[in-house]
């Protein structure tokens, strides 16, 4: 599975300033962190650009590799849904509603933050939102297999990150930058598709019998010919096919089918 175009961006974006992070942290020179990892006391000199740098940034090989292979998975699904433009408008609005929602409450305390989790969240609310019946397999300990349905997986992981965040017991991980995320990649999804003034030119091919929810549903202009009644019979399942397997699946005539129906949407 080929990555897509922001997807494939933000995976070398990351890696890279992860590798320069780790040159300035060997050369012992820690200006780098400083200037770019999310910090309150930072923050009350006035350095407010950290709260988008520092989604840029990782605390180690793991941390960046979860938050990678995360993003490609669940990433390149969503930007063939929503578009090039609209991922990365949720990644970076994640991040750094993230960074504000974990700031808020520690800001009366000397701590730092790095990570792109709360991006990262965002997107993966944003696929559960979309397609809340796709079966999710995860590798626990990268050895188990475990097989779930996508809207499941949301309220798992936002669930324990708000009985983490008020048990206290965070380790080090910030899960109110997550749960900030989350929120993003929900109502991001929920906005766009609930109220097409707010974005008039953006188009939703979503199914009509599978998830997302009825306010997804295209409305077609009725059609006038054999012709086009044909096209009409021939969407649905194509749409259907979309929820289940994803917009990659479609072959070239399913393509070409579904941009003729879309040059029919109001």
């Amino acid at each position: 599975m080929h990555p897509t175009p922001v997807v494939k961006w933000l995976l070398i974006i990351n890696f890279v300033i992860f590798c320069l992070q780790n040159i300035f942290e060997w050369m012992g020179n820690d200006l780098f962190q400083t200037l770019f990892q999310l910090a309150t006391p930072a923050i009350h000199q006035g350095y407010f650009w950290q709260f988008f740098t520092y989604m840029f940034l990782h605390g180690g090989v793991w941390h960046l590799l979860f938050n990678l292979i995360t993003l490609y998975f669940f990433g390149i699904e969503v930007e063939a849904t929503l578009g090039s433009k609209r991922l990365l408008q949720m990644y970076l609005l994640g991040g750094l509603v993230g960074g504000l929602f974990w700031y808020i409450f520690n800001n009366n305390q000397p701590a730092a933050m790095v990570g792109a989790s709360g991006a990262i969240y965002a997107i993966v609310i944003a696929f559960a939102t979309l397609y809340p019946n796709r079966p999710i397999t995860l590798l626990i300990f990268f050895v188990f297999p475990v097989t779930l349905l996508a809207k499941y997986l949301a309220i798992g992981v936002v669930a324990a990150s708000i009985l983490i965040s008020i048990s206290g017991e965070s380790r080090n991980i910030a899960h109110l930058a997550h749960l900030g995320g989350a929120a993003v990649g929900y109502l991001f999804v929920k906005i766009l598709a609930g109220d097409s003034r707010w974005f008039p030119r953006l188009r939703w091919p979503w199914p009509r019998k599978h998830s997302p929810p009825s306010s997804f549903r295209p409305r077609m202009i009725p059609f006038s010919n054999q012709k086009d009644e044909f096209i009409q019979q021939r969407i649905d399942p194509i749409l259907d096919k979309i929820a289940e397997q994803g917009i990659q699946s479609l072959t070239p005539e399913e393509r070409r089918l579904l941009d003729q129906a879309k040059d029919r949407l109001p």
